[in-house]
């Protein structure tokens, strides 16, 4: 009698747990995550320092008061407008090693490939070695993967700890005990003081599956379910309660929040903003096709007909096993943690497109699981064993597609993805049809349908370390997407973020369309406006008009470069590096300097280049040059009290927003100082 198809579709997690892995796949685990390493930090030199957090960087690493609130200053005047988790395991880094593109870096390089590993430990208790080797190899070769992980986003950290609780999850959904499950939440609890309520994306999965398939009784599953929860929230939350005990005259004003209150900039300014009319970051983007659009599928989409597959699949084959069958567990875990990010990304309006790496472990997983489960059916003999080269085929035409919205960059992919395609599917029905195929037949069907997989998106991902196709220190990206800095793209010419000055392509600066883009124009010709018009890219991956340092405008060897290298995008200063910065000190520091402050620079975005020149910076105006941490009130009694006497006007900012306190200390200062007209940089007004 034939067995079943959920009979013989899939593993059970029990015999996958205890298996013996073979020598030669930890061997290969070890070659892809130093692999991965190698390329990753490959893309340190070109200094994706974002231009707003990387001074923060630099005050956290000389204060530990601006270290724990996550201050932009050494004073601790004024936090991020966010949770200062990652922040502070790179300030850690800068202070260890000092403060360099290296040092704050490198700890997501070593967050990425750490990623790696836990995907393939939480794969292998799951659906065993060989998938979970595989389901490594996806999210190493992811494009967002790559791109993300020589920048200075968190969005690296946050994908690595969700992954170590899906890891922990799987280890509570077998055995059922309430430690490993409240472990899970710890590891939650961490993701959100690195990237806030993003984190909390995954507890329906985690809560909802755990609930359904783990041992025990319906009680005891719910008793579990209810205490990790609750743990999970409360201490989630410890910060925020910190930064509501403590006096507010006694820690920095919050960023992100007009009242000063941590409540505020992690629910209203960073949650509810993006849910509501006019909320959210201008040119944000969502809807019910965002994930499908060709900028943000190249960077995590390639597999999503194979991630479709392992979920819906998943669960049609896998309907009879027993309830506490965790690998049908795991795949609902999976497909719910997909299911739940797509539902936000494209309800909200997503202000950064490299959100969707949160995405990455559960395409990885699922991809894997629709492949193992239907190659079991397949090999069983069973009708729906036809969804595996029916899957495959489905994704290596998405793949075919999205490649050529990109027609000029790297155009021997298609050719060769359509080649080892039509050979693994031949190979494939050869090992079904064949009375008796060769033994070589099935081991050529599944590497030439590996590589047709995986080679778009491993090019991709490779073209990060090139200038021209990693993005922006904003808006880190894979290959010649226009940016993943603002939803899908950052109107040409500059945007919001203060990071992107006209014209710019890297070093921390976009704005030109790489080449390769849609709508791009061959370096040194006039644009058509035809998105058709198709670019020459260079071979060195650079727009021919931009100079060695990365940056227009700024010739080789002038670029916008910290204390040990750092490198940033132009700041809210246009013209302002760390040398000129520093020379402006120099000028306030012979021109009775204040007694706490050397400056207040209104609009914060453009003190940075002053905090990491080594000045006592009292930033106003916050990221979006609206936040009222300093009033004309309280700037007049700084200034009467000889604790300030220079203030630097225009200093980046804005995002679009009221900026009517901003105007009102702006009046302030022109009608009560006088414009410093021999300073070495231009706004400066010294207050007497």
């Amino acid at each position: 009698m034939t067995a079943s198809p959920a009979a013989s579709a899939a593993p059970s997690l029990r015999d996958t747990s205890v298996v013996r892995t073979p020598r030669w796949i930890w061997v290969a685990l070890a070659s892809l995550m130093v692999l991965a390493g190698v390329g990753y930090a490959a893309g340190i030199p070109l200094g994706l320092v974002h231009n707003y957090y990387g001074p923060a960087v630099y005050a956290m690493a000389h204060s530990w008061e601006a270290w724990f609130w996550g201050a932009q200053d050494t004073q601790a005047m004024l936090t991020l407008d966010k949770l200062p988790g990652a922040f502070q395991l790179q300030a850690l880094s800068a202070r260890v090693f000092g403060y360099s593109t290296w040092s704050v870096l490198l700890p997501q390089v070593v967050a990425a490939v750490a990623a790696v590993g836990v995907l393939f430990a939480t794969v292998r208790r799951w659906l065993g070695p060989r998938a979970a080797l595989a389901a490594a190899t996806v999210l190493a070769t992811t494009p967002v993967v790559a791109a993300l992980a020589h920048s200075q986003i968190v969005d690296t950290w946050l994908m690595f700890l969700l992954i170590c609780a899906a890891w922990a999850w799987t280890r509570a959904v077998q055995s059922g005990r309430l430690g490993w499950l409240v472990l899970c939440g710890a590891l939650v609890v961490a993701a959100f003081n690195v990237k806030m309520v993003q984190a909390w994306g995954v507890l329906p999965a985690l809560a909802v599956a755990y609930w359904l398939f783990a041992p025990g009784t319906k009680r005891r599953r719910t008793g579990h379910v209810l205490v990790a929860g609750v743990v999970t929230a409360v201490v989630s939350l410890w910060w925020l309660v910190v930064a509501s005990v403590v006096p507010a005259d006694r820690r920095p004003w919050i960023d992100g929040s007009a009242s000063n209150s941590a409540w505020a900039m992690v629910f209203g300014y960073n949650l509810f903003s993006r849910y509501t009319e006019g909320g959210g970051t201008p040119g944000g983007t969502g809807g019910w096709s965002y994930l499908f659009t060709s900028d943000v599928a190249t960077q995590v989409g390639w597999l999503y007909p194979l991630a479709l597959l392992g979920f819906a699949g998943g669960l049609w084959w896998l309907r009879s096993r027993p309830r506490t069958d965790p690998v049908r567990a795991g795949v609902v875990m999976w497909g719910v943690w997909l299911v739940t990010h797509a539902l936000a990304f494209s309800l909200g309006r997503v202000a950064h497109s490299f959100y969707v790496e949160a995405l990455a472990p559960a395409v990885a997983a699922l991809a894997v699981a629709g492949v193992v489960l239907s190659w079991r059916a397949w090999r069983a003999g069973h009708a729906s064993g036809w969804l595996l080269p029916a899957g495959v085929a489905a994704s290596l035409a998405w793949t075919v597609w999205l490649q050529t919205r990109y027609p000029d960059f790297l155009s021997w992919l298609v050719p060769t993805v359509v080649v080892l395609g039509v050979v693994g599917l031949a190979a494939l029905l050869a090992q079904r049809f064949l009375r008796t195929p060769p033994r070589a037949v099935a081991p050529a069907a599944a590497g030439a349908l590996a590589a047709s997989l995986l080679i778009t998106p491993a090019a991709w991902a490779a073209s990060t370390t090139q200038l021209g196709y990693s993005g922006s220190n904003i808006g880190p990206a894979a290959g010649p997407v226009q940016s993943m800095g603002g939803g899908g793209g950052m109107p040409r010419g500059g945007g919001a973020g203060g990071g992107r000055p006209p014209g710019g392509a890297q070093g921390g600066t976009t704005g030109a369309v790489p080449p390769g883009a849609p709508g791009a124009t061959a370096p040194g010709a006039a644009s058509s406006g035809d998105p058709g018009a198709a670019p020459t890219a260079p071979g060195n991956g650079r727009p021919d008009d931009l100079p060695a340092s990365g940056q227009p405008g700024v010739p080789a060897g002038q670029g916008f470069s910290g204390p040990g290298g750092a490198t940033r995008g132009a700041g809210g200063q246009p013209g302002v590096g760390e040398g000129q910065a520093a020379e402006t000190l120099a000028w306030i520091r012979a021109h009775n300097p204040g007694t706490r402050f050397e400056l207040a620079v209104v609009g914060s975005q453009g003190g940075g280049e002053y905090v990491l020149a080594g000045g006592a910076v009292l930033p106003i105006g916050g990221f979006t040059g609206s936040i009222p941490n300093v009033t004309a009130e309280q700037l007049a009694a700084m200034v009467s009290a000889g604790e300030l006497h220079h203030v630097l006007l225009g200093g980046g900012g804005g995002q679009g927003r009221d900026r009517s306190g901003d105007a009102e200390l702006t009046t302030w200062v022109t009608e009560h100082c006088e414009a410093a007209t021999d300073a070495p940089v231009s706004g400066l007004y010294v207050c007497e």
